[in-house]
C-alpha cells in the first residue's frame, strides 16, 4: 500500500440526498399533473378545472427535476477522481454545474497553498491553450480552490500527498504518467500548462 495516496475523488453525498429527494417527488407531481390533466384523476379542490391542477402540477414536478438532474450529473462525474497526482505534475478536474474540464499542471508552473478552510492550487497555462477559456480573456494562471469537505479521503492526506510529491522530486518517478489510458479519458476536455 502507497504511504501517499494520489487518486482523490469528490464527495458525493449531498448530491445522492438531492437525487433521492428532489427525484422522486418531481416524478410523483408530474404523473400526478398528468392525471388531473388527462382527466383521469378528480382534483379534491372544488372550482378548479382539472387541465389548470394538472399543468400546474407538471409544472412544479419539472422544477423539481431541474435540480435532480443536477444532483444525478454531480454524482456521475464525480465518480472519476478530481485531483490525480502523476510524474509531470497534478491533473485536476474542475467540476461546475453541467460542465467539467481537465487542466494538467506541470510541477515546476504550480503552487499549492494549503488554508484552514481549504485548498488553493494555482498554475500557469500555455499561451497556445488559451483560446480553450472564456473568449477575450488572458488567463496566464488558473486556480482551483477545494473546501475542507471537498474530497471523501481526509484532507489533512490531500494536502500532505501533494505538499510531499511538489518537494520530492524523486519520488514520482514510480508515479503513472498523465499520458496513460487509464489517466487520460476521451470524455473530458484536457488544457495542458
Amino acid at each position: 500500500m502507497q504511504k501517499y495516496p494520489i487518486r482523490f475523488y469528490g464527495r458525493t453525498l449531498i448530491f445522492r440526498v438531492g437525487v433521492l429527494l428532489f427525484g422522486p417527488l418531481g416524478a410523483l407531481l408530474c404523473i400526478m399533473g398528468l392525471l388531473f390533466f388527462l382527466g383521469i384523476e378528480e382534483p379534491i379542490v372544488d372550482g378548479r378545472d382539472d387541465y389548470e391542477v394538472g399543468i400546474d402540477l407538471t409544472i412544479t414536478g419539472l422544477l423539481f427535476l431541474i435540480p435532480a438532474g443536477i444532483c444525478a450529473f454531480q454524482v456521475f462525474a464525480r465518480q472519476t477522481p478530481t485531483l490525480i497526482i502523476c510524474k509531470e505534475g497534478l491533473w485536476i478536474r474542475s467540476i461546475r454545474i453541467l460542465r467539467i474540464r481537465s487542466v494538467r499542471f506541470r510541477w515546476e508552473n504550480v503552487d499549492v497553498m494549503p488554508k484552514q478552510a481549504g485548498l488553493t492550487i494555482a498554475g500557469r497555462i500555455d499561451k497556445e491553450n488559451r483560446y480553450d477559456f472564456e473568449s477575450d480573456t488572458s488567463f496566464e494562471r488558473r486556480t482551483f480552490f477545494y473546501w475542507i469537505y471537498s474530497f471523501r479521503e481526509p484532507f489533512d492526506k490531500v494536502i500532505e500527498s501533494v505538499q510531499f510529491y511538489l518537494h520530492n522530486p524523486d519520488s514520482r518517478e514510480m508515479l503513472p504518467s498523465w499520458q496513460d489510458d487509464d489517466i487520460v479519458s476521451d470524455r473530458f476536455t484536457v488544457y495542458n500548462d
